[in-house]
């Protein structure tokens, strides 16, 4: 038992040392990307990426790399008015305005960019990724 104690502390140990410090080609990655920000936060997100929040322009962005400091995605907050005409179409033809929880502006490095529409009804979330001309792209609903 105390073998087993010992190798959940020595784990724990390491992964405290681990995750607190950000990698030197996540930072670099990053400072290309971002030339112009100095105040990121760094931690990892459910992915296992590096996921960096900071402020740009006034608004909350967060970007991914993996831990060799290659781009994965970009999120940046926007407002519902904010989206592309054909993109309000579709979510007010389709789905309840009323259920949408957040909104975000995408670039990902395998999708290319769209917008991700978070809707939630009773305990369902619902996230819908819509191109600029208002096609769904994808569509993933977790409690």
């Amino acid at each position: 038992m105390r073998v087993l104690f010992f190798l959940l502390f020595l784990v724990l140990s390491f992964t405290r040392c681990s995750l607190g410090q950000t990698p030197e080609a996540v930072k670099i990655a990053f400072a290309e990307k971002f030339p112009g920000v100095k105040s990121v936060k760094w931690g990892i997100d459910r992915n296992g990426y590096w996921e960096g929040n900071f402020k740009l322009e006034g608004k909350r962005v967060r970007s991914d790399f993996t831990t060799k400091g290659k781009w994965v995605e970009t999120e940046m907050s926007i407002k519902y008015e904010d989206l592309p005409a054909a993109v309000k179409a579709v979510i007010e033809k389709q789905f309840n305005k009323k259920n949408i929880r957040e909104v975000e502006k995408v670039a990902n490095a395998e999708k290319g960019d769209f917008y991700d529409v978070e809707f939630k009804q009773g305990k369902t979330v619902t996230d819908i990724e819509f191109k600029e001309d208002g096609t769904i792209q994808d569509k993933n609903s977790h409690n």
